[in-house]
C-alpha cells in the first residue's frame, strides 16, 4: 500500500495531552494487535518477535491479540515465534482466520490456554513438520548440520502437541503422518484451540459447549473413525495390489503359463 494511502486514526499516548492523527498500523501496534497473513518467512518472524519483546518491556501486564491467516512457513521461524509467545508475560490471544496450516496451526495452538480462538469459517491443518524452502541452506556442510537440527525441531513440535493437547502419543504420531484438516469444532475436541469466535469476536461469549446428546455425537470422533477406516481400506488395497502384482510375476514365468 502506498504510504500516502495508509488510513490515519486518532491516538493519544499515555503522556500526551491530546490525541494525534497517526497511521493505522501505529495505532494497532501500540494496541498490541499483531497480524500474520502470509507464509512465515524470516522478515515477518523477526517483526513479530521484535514487536512482542518491545511491547512486553513497555508493559508486562497487558495482553496481546495475535491474528493469524498463515498457510505455513519455515520451521525454525515458527518455533522461534512460538518460544517468544511463551516468553512474554502478558497473555497471548491467538485468533485463527481463514486457513492456518503447518507452522500457522502450531502458532494458533501456541496461544495462552483458554485464549486460543478460531472464527466460525476458519480451518486448521496439522502435519509432520519438515524442512521448508525457507529453512534450506546452499552449502552441503550447513545442510548436514541442518538435518540434525531439523530432526530435533520436529521432535520438539511433536512433543509440544503431545503436552498441550493431552492426546495419546500414538494418536499424535498417527495424525502427523499426513495432512489433517480440521474444522473449529474438531480443533476444540482435539485440543488445538479453546473457543469459536462468532460475531464481533466477543471473547466472553464464545466458549464452545459440548453437547452430550446422542444425536450430536463428537464430530472429531466421527473424523477419527472415518480417517482410521480410510487408512485401513488403503492398507487392504495396497495388500491386494501387491498380491496381484506377485501373482502376475509368478504366472508370467516360462512354463507356468502352460500349466507345467
Amino acid at each position: 500500500m502506498d504510504v500516502a494511502n495508509v488510513p490515519k486514526v486518532p491516538y493519544q499516548g499515555p503522556e500526551e495531552e491530546e490525541a494525534n492523527w497517526v497511521e493505522l498500523y501505529h495505532r494497532l501496534f501500540f494496541g498490541r494487535y499483531l497480524f500474520l497473513a502470509r507464509p512465515l518467512e524470516k522478515q515477518p518472524a523477526d517483526q513479530i518477535m521484535k514487536s512482542m519483546i518491545y511491547l512486553n518491556q513497555e508493559d508486562q501486564t497487558k495482553d496481546f491479540m495475535f491474528f493469524l491467516h498463515c498457510r505455513g512457513g519455515g520451521m525454525v521461524q515458527g518455533v522461534a515465534v512460538y518460544d517468544t509467545m511463551q516468553y512474554v508475560t502478558g497473555d497471548v490471544f491467538t485468533i485463527g482466520v481463514g486457513l492456518n496450516a503447518s507452522m500457522g496451526a502450531f502458532l494458533v495452538h501456541g496461544g495462552t490456554l483458554t485464549k486460543r480462538i478460531m472464527t466460525q469459517n476458519a480451518s486448521i491443518m496439522i502435519h509432520q513438520p519438515h524442512m521448508s524452502p525457507y529453512d534450506r541452506r546452499a552449502s552441503s556442510i550447513e545442510s548436514s548440520f541442518d538435518s540434525a537440527y531439523m530432526g530435533h525441531l520436529r521432535s520438539y513440535v511433536a512433543r509440544t502437541y503431545l503436552r498441550t493437547t493431552k492426546q495419546d502419543f500414538e494418536l499424535i504420531c498417527f495424525l502427523l503422518e499426513r495432512d489433517i484438516y480440521m474444522t473449529p469444532k474438531q480443533a476444540i475436541e482435539f485440543g488445538l484451540i479453546d473457543e469459536i469466535g462468532v460475531e464481533g469476536l466477543g471473547f466472553s461469549n464464545t466458549l464452545f459447549v459440548h453437547d452430550d446428546d446422542d444425536e450430536h455425537d463428537s464430530s472429531f470422533a466421527h473424523f477419527l473413525r472415518d480417517f482410521a477406516r480410510d487408512r485401513e481400506d488403503r492398507s487392504i488395497d495396497r495388500g491386494l495390489a501387491r498380491s496381484s502384482a506377485y501373482s502376475a510375476q509368478v504366472y508370467a514365468r516360462p512354463g507356468l503359463s502352460q500349466g507345467i
